[in-house]
C-alpha cells in the first residue's frame, strides 16, 4: 500500500533533539549572563564604588560637618547607581529568557499542530485508500473524492494519490485482448468516472517533473475525459473507443496503439501528443490543423477521406493488418 511522506517517529525524535539542545542554549545563556552582571558589579564597585567609599571616608575629617551628610548620600547614590545598572543588565537577561522561552514554546505548539495534522492526513488516506477496495460503489466514488480532496490538502502527497487514482483505474478496467465493442456513457461505472474526473482536474503544476500518468492498457471505453488536463499521459494500447475528449488537452499524451474508434475529439489540444497506430478512423470531430500538431500522425490509421485531406496516400496495407483497424473496416 501507499504510505504519504510522514513519519510521526522521525518528527517526534528530531523535535527531542531540538528540545534538548534549545533548553541546553538556554541554560548556558543563563550562566552566562550571571558571570557577565557579577563581572558587571565587580567592575562597578571597582572602578566607582571602592574609589567613591574611600575618597569620603579619607577626607572624613576635612568635609564640614554640614557637609558630611551630603557625602554619605552622595555614596549611598554611587553604590544604588551600580546596583540599579547591574539590574537593569539582569532584567535584560531575564527578559531575553522569557522571550526566548515564550517563542520556544510557541514552536513546540506548532510542531504539536503538525504532528497532529500530519497523522489526520495518514488516517485520511489509509482510510480512504482502503474503501477504494470496498464492494459498495457509493464507498468507491467517497473514497475516491475524499482522495481528491486531500491532494488539495496536502500538496506533497498529490502525486501520490494521483498515481493512487491510476493504479485503481488499471486494476478496475483491464483492457481484454482483442475488446473492440462499444459502450454508451451511461453504462460506464461511476467509480470509474469518478477517478477520471479528479485525475483531469489536478493541479498540474504539483505533479513532479517529466512524470506521467499510466492509463496503458484500460478498457475506458465510453469514459468522459471532456474539458479535462490530460497532458504527457500515457493511452497506450487504451481501449478508447466512445471516450469524450471534448476540450480537453491532451498535450505530449502518448496515444500509441491506442482505439479512439467513436471517440469525441473536437476542440481538444494534440501539440506534441504521440498518434503513432492509433486508431482515428472513425472519430468525431477532429480537423487537420489538429492532427498536423501532433508527433507521428503520418502513422496512425485513419478513413481513407481524412487521409486524402491530410495529403496521405492510400491507406497502407500496414493499416489494414492493424486488429482495430481490420475489426473497424469489417464494421463498415
Amino acid at each position: 500500500m501507499i504510505k504519504p511522506h510522514f513519519s510521526k517517529a522521525n518528527m517526534t525524535t528530531n523535535r527531542s533533539r531540538l528540545s534538548q539542545l534549545w533548553h541546553t542554549a538556554q541554560d548556558l545563556e543563563m550562566k552566562i549572563g550571571g558571570a557577565i552582571a557579577i563581572s558587571a558589579a565587580t567592575a562597578l564597585l571597582i572602578m566607582i564604588g571602592i574609589p567613591t567609599a574611600e575618597d569620603v571616608f579619607g577626607n572624613w575629617n576635612n568635609i564640614e560637618k554640614q557637609e558630611r551628610a551630603q557625602a554619605g548620600v552622595t555614596l549611598l547614590q554611587t553604590i544604588a547607581t551600580s546596583i540599579g545598572g547591574i539590574a537593569v543588565f539582569w532584567n535584560i537577561v531575564l527578559a531575553r529568557r522569557q522571550m526566548a522561552i515564550a517563542h520556544r514554546q510557541t514552536e513546540l505548539a506548532q510542531d504539536q499542530m503538525e504532528i497532529i495534522r500530519e497523522q489526520i492526513i495518514n488516517d485520511r488516506f489509509s482510510t480512504a485508500v482502503e474503501q477504494l477496495g470496498n464492494n459498495q460503489l457509493a464507498v468507491r466514488v467517497g473514497a475516491i473524492y475524499a482522495l481528491a480532496r486531500l491532494a488539495k490538502d496536502s500538496p506533497r502527497d498529490h502525486w501520490t494519490i494521483m498515481e493512487m487514482l491510476a493504479f485503481f483505474l488499471r486494476e478496475q478496467c483491464p483492457c481484454p485482448e482483442g475488446s473492440t465493442g462499444r459502450r454508451l456513457p451511461s453504462h460506464v461505472p461511476k467509480d470509474v468516472q469518478a477517478a477520471v474526473l479528479v485525475l483531469g482536474q489536478r493541479n498540474l503544476e504539483l505533479d513532479p517533473e517529466e512524470s506521467h500518468l499510466h492509463l496503458n492498457h484500460n478498457d475506458l471505453r465510453g469514459v468522459s475525459f471532456a474539458k479535462g488536463d490530460f497532458r504527457n499521459a500515457y493511452f497506450y494500447d487504451s481501449n478508447l473507443s466512445g471516450a469524450n475528449f471534448y476540450g480537453a488537452n491532451l498535450q505530449g499524451t502518448n496515444f500509441f496503439k491506442a482505439d479512439l474508434s467513436y471517440a469525441n475529439l473536437k476542440g481538444c489540444r494534440l501539440d506534441g501528443a504521440i498518434l503513432n497506430k492509433a486508431n482515428l478512423r472513425t472519430v468525431k470531430g477532429l480537423t487537420v490543423d489538429q492532427v498536423k500538431m501532433a508527433e507521428k500522425w503520418e502513422k496512425a490509421i485513419y478513413s481513407e477521406d481524412f487521409r486524402v485531406q491530410l495529403g496521405l496516400s492510400a491507406t497502407a496495407l500496414s493499416d489494414l493488418t492493424h486488429p482495430v483497424a481490420r475489426v473497424a473496416t469489417e464494421r463498415e
